[in-house]
């Protein structure tokens, strides 16, 4: 006989998840740097610097060697890196001043065996990066991963379904609060919670089955881990003419929970001054609603944004809602908002009512129509910045009439008047633009109980939106850059034999011949510059290598291994010019994946071939102070940049002067001939100048043109076979097929 309840769980119950490690992380942090007042004691906002954190290391891992790692320490350490990254990305002011040299800091905290091996130092460096060692957050962070396990055992991994009315508790985030107060009716439904498997699921319900909860914080811990609970809705249930069966057939809605309101007075508390309560409350349950939207973004989750915005109240705390939303269009690869209204982000102005009360009542005393309250929302909207200007955003108001507060007070034809005025004021134009219709559909309906205040025209825009949504495309797109750029670092790593060989030297005689043809290019557009010039000037500033990109040279290296560390510079150089990689598409560069591979081929030789090892070893290898390491980046950055332009041999030495006169010659081996015929050519008409006579030419695009032809013919060092080989070139070839 089946347990009693059963019934409910045999078709599409609510169901959830569980954050896993990096998500608490993420929440955790978040919640503490947004909710509570971290400054130090002298008042200054704390942040963190590279150094700080290399020195932080350094210190947790004194006297510790390196012992053998395990998964789950290096897993836990890049679940780390992953969340500073993230945190990184958010801008948060705490960690803003590690951006310009993340992927050398994540490199480096990625390398740190002893911490990755050791889970207490693990731990302490967590506690000490994302929430200053402060013993409640320390607890807290502790208490929700055993929690975590404990789920995790207690419903032996499986999916975890619920009833509706087990979905209500969680969803309450006063549940806790209440039983923490022993309110009878509710520690009354949360005991009479149980488990039971059904349909290789675990279902929480009025079931026969186990208990769940045998305490408040057990149940708090709970509400804290969920991390997405899904409701399915049977649209067929929902008459076809309503616009909200529209709405769930074209889209999922996802709904954050609400982000928090400034702290009263603008205070924030320190986080020892919490309870237990409003730690879930307010650290948890508001620094995931904060993480959620960015994590969500950027898994590319989300096609289209709406903010709700009661109308003249102050938006919650604007910079996680700016947070968010940065990271939903950067996420789809739009560094900054579209001003053409392309990606679906509605502000949707709710209990607006009271602003069509406002302009007929105004209009009945014979004053101007626009209401002192709309300065109010003005100021209200201006806090989200460039996320409510009328060209990217498409606003809409709704309101609730059956609600006292949302009911508009004046006849549907003096809404409706009212509505017009307000759409065909100047200043309401600027700042909402000429879309009228939402407006008017609010004023029709907004004056009965029974009205629906606008929101069917709302649910009508979103279906329309979603249905003609983009993000299939865009998916789509990054999918294929995806699938490019794994090709590409498989190919890379393949074996330096056969066809990969001949794949770098395919790709270096194609960049080679784009150099040549960007001359040509540029010439045609620009017939009166110097193309040679504008293109060495640009390959220049490609391949040169600025210190402040580099970390100090290591102490004492004379006798130490230091490939890995010019790996690393080499690495740390390439990574900066991909992020740039949209500058460099006039010189046969046309994205991020070819400026690494052209790049990686030149460290690699230089670093193998170039000498680059012993130089660093005799030149810089005894320096011991730390201010003399990050002075002498300088002359590793020029060396660096020497034999990635010209090769072993580097430049050529300058020509000697000639003992008697001779004639112009641009080929000439010696100083003179050479000026000679440089000066000849400035005095032709310049359509006549030829731009391979340019001294720009000759002095470095021929040279390093010269260089890749150097590294296209070399030989290549013989190959030791290594594990793995061959089932990557058989991957390789299973893509590629």
């Amino acid at each position: 006989m089946a347990p009693e309840g059963v019934s409910l769980f045999e078709r599409h119950p609510p169901h959830f998840s569980t954050a896993v490690y990096k998500q608490i992380l993420y929440a955790l942090a978040t919640g503490y740097i947004t909710e509570c007042n971290t400054r130090t004691n002298a008042g200054t906002d704390r942040t963190l610097s590279p150094e700080t954190i290399l020195e932080q290391l350094k210190k947790l891992t004194h006297g510790f060697s390196s012992s053998q790692l395990s998964r789950s320490g290096r897993e836990s350490l890049q679940c780390i890196a992953d969340v500073l990254g993230s945190l990184i990305a958010d801008d948060w002011h705490r960690y803003r001043p590690l951006k310009a040299d993340w992927p050398g800091l994540r490199a480096r905290l990625l390398q740190s065996s002893p911490l990755a091996a050791r889970p207490p130092l693990l731990e302490a460096f967590t506690s000490w990066l994302f929430w200053d060692d402060e013993p409640a957050m320390v607890a807290l962070h502790r208490n929700l991963n055993q929690a975590r396990n404990a789920i995790q055992h207690q419903t032996r991994g499986l999916p975890i379904a619920c009833s509706h009315e087990v979905a209500a508790l969680l969803l309450d985030i006063d549940t806790h609060k209440r039983m923490v107060q022993h309110d009878a009716a509710t520690m009354a439904r949360v005991a009479g919670i149980q488990a039971v498997e059904i349909n290789e699921r675990c279902c929480l319900g009025a079931t026969i089955g186990l208990p769940v909860f045998r305490s408040p914080d057990e149940f708090g811990c709970w509400q804290a881990l969920i991390w997405e609970l899904t409701l399915p809705v049977n649209h067929v249930t929902i008459p076809s003419t309503s616009p909200a069966r529209a709405l769930f057939e074209a889209a999922d809605l996802l709904d954050f929970p609400g982000v928090a309101l400034a702290q009263p007075g603008g205070v924030r508390p320190r986080v020892g001054d919490l309870s237990a309560h409003e730690l879930f409350t307010t650290i948890v349950k508001r620094g995931k609603t904060a993480s959620m939207v960015a994590t969500r973004s950027r898994e590319l989750g989300i096609d289209g944004f709406s903010i709700l915005l009661r109308l003249a109240k102050p938006p919650a705390q604007p910079d996680q809602l700016i947070a968010g939303l940065r990271a939903w269009h950067t996420a789809l690869d739009f560094p900054t908002l579209p001003q053409d209204g392309s990606l679906p982000l509605n502000v949707i102005l709710t209990f607006a009512s009271s602003l069509i009360n406002a302009v007929h009542f105004n209009v009945q005393g014979g004053h101007p129509p626009l209401p002192q309250q709309f300065n109010s929302i003005i100021q209200m909207l201006d806090q989200l910045g460039e996320y409510t200007r009328p060209a990217s955003v498409h606003f809409f108001t709704v309101t609730y009439p059956r609600f006292p507060d949302g009911l508009v007070t004046c006849s549907q034809l003096n809404a409706v008047n009212a509505a017009s005025l307000l759409a065909e004021n100047e200043l309401f134009q600027e700042r909402f633009g000429r879309n009228s219709e939402s407006l008017t559909a609010m004023a029709k309906s907004g004056h009965s109980a029974t009205g629906d205040g606008g929101t069917d025209y709302l649910l009508r825009s979103l279906a329309a939106q979603a249905q003609g949504s983009q993000l299939r495309g865009r998916l789509l797109a990054k999918a294929a850059n995806q699938v490019a750029r794994l090709n590409d670092l498989l190919t890379r790593a393949l074996p330096p034999q056969g066809a990969a060989d001949s794949l770098m030297r395919q790709h270096v005689e194609n960049w080679s011949k784009a150099i040549r043809t960007s001359i040509s290019t540029y010439r045609e557009r620009f017939p009166g510059e110097d193309a040679a010039a504008h293109i060495s000037l640009r390959l220049r500033q490609l391949l040169n290598v600025d210190p402040e990109d580099l970390e100090p040279i290591p102490l004492q290296c004379a006798q130490k291994n230091v490939t890995p560390y010019l790996q690393l510079q080499f690495d740390r150089w390439r990574q900066v010019r991909q992020r740039d990689a949209l500058q460099w598409a006039e010189l046969g560069l046309p994205d991020a994946a070819t400026v690494a591979r052209l790049l990686g081929y030149l460290s690699r030789a230089a670093i193998a071939r170039a000498g680059l090892v012993k130089w660093l070893r005799n030149n810089l290898g005894h320096i011991s102070s730390d201010n003399e390491a990050r002075h002498a980046r300088r002359f590793l950055a020029m060396q660096m940049a020497e034999v990635v332009c010209f090769g072993l041999n580097g430049r050529a030495t300058h020509r000697p002067f000639a003992s008697s006169p001779q004639e112009p010659d641009f080929n000439a081996s010696t100083i003179q001939p050479r000026l000679h015929a440089y000066a000849l050519r400035e005095r032709r008409d310049l359509d006549e100048r030829v731009d391979m006579e340019s001294p720009h030419y000759f002095g470095f695009v021929e040279p390093f043109l010269s260089r890749l032809q150097q590294l296209h013919e070399e030989n290549h060092s013989p190959y030791t076979a290594q594990p793995g080989d061959v089932e990557l070139t058989e991957l390789v070839s299973s893509i590629a097929s």
